[in-house]
């Protein structure tokens, strides 16, 4: 009769680059999003829909036409913003893309496989808030790119002129990733607090939507615009205005905004941590 006894001992392998890891997850990620067929459905269907006035092909059209001059773009791209198909377009294409980025994982068990495998939770964290950024940016930051470009191309105008109106080109990185930065950020945390992708949609189409109603109401009762403080929306279209040199359309600071948008992507962020860290101590 043998008796089998079990040692334990130090593990002298060494583990793959920090680099590496956030490659493997983040190469994984983006492949599963672009194999999805209502991604691609809901884009097509946005650029489509994007002929209306103010929208992204109207714009392109206007410029290749010469409907639309450089010097109007900061105008149209404010405008395109406060677009409501552009808005209802944006909201979508982020809950088809990446409402079930961390739900999914959490309905499938697949969340104790990642931190098994020597990831930290900020690790998966990071990774998965620069998916969702990349994908979002081939909507909310792709096409201002192209439409900048093609304007520049095109346009008959001056050196001197056209130098002026590069201030364009950081104005609509820093709006864009901006707007990027609060989607992504509130869809990961709907996204986290539950294990069903519908439930994190309905979430993210609520703190947009809700917010707006809540505000009017609260604005028609008070008569203070500070109401507006308190819409995610309300917040990023008074940046925007300041960011492309347009009217602020609320009468307080465009840096409440500001703050406020920053603070709430903080929040957000720091709600998914906390979320997944009791998930790992509770499995």
């Amino acid at each position: 009769m043998s008796i089998n006894v079990l040692k334990y001992e130090e593990w002298k392998g060494t583990l793959l680059p920090v680099w590496y890891r956030f490659y493997s997850l983040f190469s994984t990620e983006i492949n599963k999003r672009l194999k999805s067929p209502w991604l691609w459905v809901v884009l097509m269907l946005g650029f489509f829909l994007s002929i209306s006035p103010g929208g992204f092909l109207s714009i392109l059209f206007g410029l290749i036409f010469g409907m639309t001059e450089l010097g109007d773009l900061s105008f149209q791209f404010y405008s395109l913003f406060q677009n409501g198909v552009m808005l209802f377009w944006f909201i979508l294409f982020t809950a088809v893309s990446s409402s079930g980025m961390i739900a999914n994982d959490l309905s499938s068990k697949a969340i104790t496989l990642y931190f098994s495998k020597a990831i930290h939770r900020l690790d998966y964290i990071i990774g998965k808030f620069l998916v969702v950024n990349a994908v979002l940016s081939f909507l909310m930051l792709v096409p201002y790119l192209i439409l900048i470009l093609v304007a520049f191309l095109l346009s008959d105008a001056s050196l001197g002129e056209l130098l002026y109106h590069t201030w364009l080109i950081p104005a609509i990185l820093f709006s864009q990733i901006m707007l990027m930065l609060v989607f992504s950020s509130l869809c990961m945390f709907f996204s986290s607090m539950s294990e069903n992708r519908t439930y994190a949609a309905i979430g993210l189409f609520t703190s947009f939507i809700m917010p707006l109603i809540v505000t009017e109401i609260l604005y028609e009762i008070t008569e203070n615009e500070k109401m507006y403080l308190l819409s995610p929306f309300s917040n990023l279209e008074q940046v925007m205005a300041k960011v492309y040199l347009q009217p602020l359309p609320y009468d307080f600071n465009w840096a409440y905004s500001l703050a406020f948008l920053i603070g709430m992507i903080f929040f957000c962020m720091a709600g998914v941590y906390f979320r997944l860290y009791i998930k790992e101590w509770s499995e």
